[in-house]
């Protein structure tokens, strides 16, 4: 796991702790990897095309029901 800096939806800098490899292997849970899960849009990376998509797992904002 290494830290990467992103931009939250409201315009805000922060940083995650993600997976080794991320942004270069963008399939599936920035944070842990999984490809079979729901995966939500919590960020933007330091490139344009990197978004940060986190499983129910891994992202502490996702909604429970």
């Amino acid at each position: 796991m290494t830290f990467h800096a992103v931009r939250f939806p409201d315009g805000a800098l922060g940083v995650l702790k993600l997976r080794e490899g991320w942004p270069r292997a963008r399939e599936g849970c920035a944070a842990c990897g999984e490809t079979s899960a729901d995966l939500r849009r919590v960020a933007q990376g330091a490139t344009a095309d990197a978004e940060v998509m986190l499983c129910r797992d891994c992202d502490p904002l996702a909604p429970t029901n």
